[in-house]
């Protein structure tokens, strides 16, 4: 990408400002729109995961000899435990965003 100078868009009309103001607005609200979807599709992953990770250690704790099934779900176990602790993590904890109308240099 070539250097702009720094007088390249104060030619810009304000029809075309408007427009790409409103595009912008318009794709924050949507990704604030999936980002809702995906934490609610997360929450319920997250109680199957929950459910899967107690059935799971109630079968090992039921279990008095070890063999190849129970190697299977203690593996299962800290598998899943590790991907629920990684769902909370990154999918549902709280993140700081930016406003939609916020300036450019303030996101």
């Amino acid at each position: 990408v070539e250097k702009l100078p720094s007088d390249y868009f104060l030619s810009a009309d304000d029809n075309l400002v408007d427009f790409l103001e409103k595009q912008g607005e318009e794709v924050i609200r949507e990704i604030q729109t999936s980002n809702k979807i995906n934490v609610e599709n997360g929450y319920k992953l997250l109680s199957i995961q929950i459910v899967g990770i107690g059935s799971s250690f109630l079968l090992l704790t039921q279990k008095t000899n070890f063999d190849f099934l129970t190697a299977g779900i203690a593996a299962f176990t800290v598998l899943w435990t590790w991907c629920a602790i990684y769902l909370v993590h990154s999918g549902l904890s709280v993140k700081m965003r930016g406003l939609i109308y916020a300036p450019p240099h303030a996101l």
